[in-house]
């Protein structure tokens, strides 16, 4: 992915203000002004105390970068230490159609595996005798898109400390800056204490960026028709040698013919990097599911596998997990009693992860749901990670009717030509008015063994369709009814070539417009 620091122009928030100004081109990671957008003293905040950081518990501070899109070069914030905690991370994510830092709905709040950019800062440069401004660069400056809104959370390394071993993120009460909140958890969802008459916001908060160089990057993924989205199917994902597990000519530096997956590892988003990881489905600690990492759990920029470099092996276990098949359920608790399972190898999965009928699912008695689960957290992870279009996970899904029209790339895999395919795609009411990571979060919360809004069916519904309406990417559509009834729909007429009829019935879960 392009990542760049340079440009003409610095964004300047101040109380909610907006300004341009004319500066020289900065250096990457630098810049000649910055932006406070709290300066008031940092002390405790009526009946609201100062975030401690250790284990599960981290905190946010969400921000819009600007109109258009910007490089953040640097970030500074007040923040102090007591004992010896270990390492402090700082990363940027996304947020939710609410506002919300991704992810979200776990519990407790798990590892970001979807950060754009991150950077951990060593314990002995943070001082435990007062509040210091500590400022914070990032080795790949992320590019943010223009209007989006983006969480800045910090956590402590390996969910590490404890009551009397974490930081303390100096933040301060009737801040009027009306673009972003603090937040805070766990517990099992972000939630902002902001309210009741308390603004807070983190004190002395500078951001830094600058214009980037190559113009506006690809539109963030919403649901508004004329908008590209991307993803990817099980059967993508599942297979050797596809769109998306090609390995091409197996060269990071030139490559070519290099599926999305390999792509992203050569770019530093290594999608079976860490525990949990961009694959892991259900609750990690509880019951879950993860593909890798093998032994090393690393991938050197080389794909033969060796006693460090896993990736091409994990690859390939992704290849033999996918599609998972089965009715759809929880995972089986006799094969998980309260731990995860790591695939490794591709020998790993059958037949050990039958169903208890003894049927080869892949889904350790979970069926469809997991794999169907995998799907959408890989694409959403790709997505955050600048490999995809930006915003998948963020898109909203229908608030009423259930009703979703997209043209996707059909056999040819290039989208907007003759062999397109129109689809319109019904939802089940438990999602009406979700974002794609709520849906995760619900199948994930099922998988391990917790009962859930939705059933197992209508979550793999809801998740099958969320993976194959932008297969190979695709436009959100109008949706429109069809003259010849009006009990089924399919797309306005001219979004697909030649002319359209209807087939199928509105209960069947997805309605095909035919050229």
């Amino acid at each position: 992915m392009r990542r760049h620091v340079s440009g003409s122009r610095m964004m300047v928030v101040t109380a909610g203000v907006v300004a341009w100004l004319v500066s020289s081109p900065p250096v990457a990671g630098s810049c000649t002004t910055t932006t406070v957008l709290n300066s008031a003293t940092i002390d405790d905040v009526k009946s609201f105390t100062q975030p401690q950081i250790f284990g599960d518990h981290r905190y946010a501070q969400t921000f819009v970068a600007g109109a258009s899109c910007q490089t953040l070069n640097k970030i500074t914030f007040s923040i102090c230490k007591s004992g010896a905690p270990a390492d402090l991370v700082v990363e940027i994510l996304g947020t939710d159609g609410t506002g919300r830092p991704l992810p979200v709905g776990t519990t407790p709040v798990s590892d970001s595996v979807t950060n754009l950019a991150s950077a951990v800062t060593g314990a002995c440069a943070i001082s435990s005798a007062t509040y210091t401004d500590l400022e914070v660069t990032f080795g790949s400056p992320p590019d943010l898109a223009g209007g989006t809104k983006y969480a800045l959370v910090v956590r402590q390394a390996g969910g590490g400390g404890d009551g009397a071993n974490y930081y303390q993120w100096g933040i301060a009460d009737g801040n009027t800056y009306t673009d972003g909140r603090f937040w805070k958890a766990p517990p099992s969802t972000w939630n902002s204490p902001n309210g009741n008459g308390l603004l807070l916001d983190v004190a002395h908060l500078s951001i830094c960026t600058s214009a980037c160089t190559g113009g506006t990057p690809p539109p963030t993924c919403v649901n508004t028709p004329g908008v590209v989205c991307c993803g990817f199917t099980q059967g993508a994902y599942g297979a050797v040698g596809s769109v998306a597990t090609a390995l091409g000519n197996q060269s990071c530096s030139t490559p070519v013919g290099m599926g999305i997956i390999p792509q992203g590892a050569c770019n530093g988003n290594n999608i079976f990097a860490s525990d949990p990881n961009a694959t892991t489905v259900g609750i990690h600690g509880t019951r879950a599911v993860t593909i890798g990492p093998g032994a090393g759990g690393t991938f050197d920029g080389t794909f033969t596998p060796s006693g460090t470099n896993s990736f091409p092996t994990d690859l390939n276990t992704l290849a033999a997990y996918l599609p998972t098949g089965g009715t759809p359920g929880s995972f089986s608790s006799g094969l998980y009693p309260g731990a995860d399972r790591h695939f490794t190898a591709p020998s790993d999965i059958a037949p050990s992860d039958s169903t208890s009928g003894g049927t080869a699912s892949k889904g350790s008695g979970s069926g469809t749901l997991a794999g169907q689960d995998m799907t959408s957290r890989i694409s959403g992870y790709l997505s955050s990670a600048g490999e995809l279009v930006s915003g998948f996970l963020g898109f909203g899904l229908p608030a009423s009717g259930g009703r979703l029209c997209t043209r996707r790339a059909g056999e040819d895999k290039v989208l907007n030509n003759g062999d397109d395919i129109c689809e319109a795609f019904l939802y089940p009411s438990c999602v009406f008015g979700a974002t794609v990571a709520d849906v995760i979060s619900q199948a994930n919360t099922r998988l391990s063994g917790t009962s859930t809004v939705c059933s197992p069916s209508q979550l793999v519904q809801a998740l099958a369709n969320i993976n194959r309406e932008f297969d190979n990417c695709g436009l959100v559509i109008a949706c429109n009814v069809c003259s010849t009834t009006t009990s089924q729909f399919c797309s306005v007429d001219g979004d697909c070539p030649g002319v359209e009829t209807c087939t199928g019935t509105p209960t069947a879960g997805v309605h095909t417009c035919l050229p």
